[in-house]
């Protein structure tokens, strides 16, 4: 868009994005905006909407602008499709009633400096490249595989509780928790370090296991109703 005014939101007019290869989303207001193409999408600046954000396919990068959309509206990620947040950005903050929806093999990637990780139910997580991902309060759900590369995960500043649901096999990520559980179904592996300050939960029909290059330091109780094999360190109080 240069040197003229775009306006998509007056007629409630849907944007949707579907090239075969990169495409750039100008700085503008949208009503609702679609991502149908392979991508990678790419915002070139901040965007507003009025309406809702849905991601049906390929890679939705915010590249560290920030997106803000309307009380009541929704974000939607399906399975297959990303949703990546650069800079010091984390996901939109939906309210009044609006839903984020992360579907169980999205995934959501945190690779920008110091971030704030938004408390919701994520697919696939994923902290990379420097600076510190720090959770925020409340109940982060991951149902898929939590991944740190080059960054540092923190979900004991702001205690927060974090809990692996999947139904089959989960990569557990090595980072500081507060407090950890294990539920749902499937076996549950963590291959890096990790602390948990307060308890270690392990629910019934989960199996969690530390890897033997992966090791766990725990500073409160381990609660263990499910199945627990040690190949690697534990360190209890």
């Amino acid at each position: 868009v240069t040197g003229a005014t775009v306006d998509a939101t007056t007629n409630t007019s849907t944007i949707e994005f579907n090239g075969t290869g990169a495409q750039s989303i100008p700085s503008i207001s949208f009503y609702r905006l679609v991502v149908t193409g392979a991508g990678p999408v790419t915002m070139a600046g901040p965007i507003s909407l009025g309406g809702d954000l849905a991601v049906l396919n390929g890679v939705f990068d915010n590249n560290g602008n920030n997106v803000t959309i309307a009380s009541g509206r929704s974000v939607l990620v399906v399975n297959g499709a990303s949703y990546r947040a650069g800079g010091t950005t984390s996901l939109p903050t939906v309210s009044g009633g609006g839903s984020l929806n992360l579907q169980s093999l999205s995934t959501v990637d945190y690779y920008g400096s110091a971030q704030a990780v938004q408390a919701a139910t994520y697919g696939h997580l994923r902290f990379l490249n420097a600076g510190t991902k720090t959770l925020n309060a409340g109940t982060t759900t991951i149902l898929g595989d939590l991944t740190v590369t080059g960054a540092t995960g923190d979900g004991a500043t702001n205690t927060t509780t974090v809990i692996y649901a999947g139904t089959s096999s989960q990569v557990v990520g090595g980072m500081s928790y507060h407090a950890l559980e294990f539920s749902n179904a499937g076996l549950k592996t963590l291959s890096a370090a990790a602390t948990a300050a307060l308890t270690t939960t392990i629910n019934a029909g989960v199996t969690f296991r530390i890897a033997p290059a992966g090791s766990l330091q725990i500073s409160g109780d381990m609660i263990n109703d499910g199945v627990f094999e040690n190949e690697g360190t534990l360190f209890v109080p």
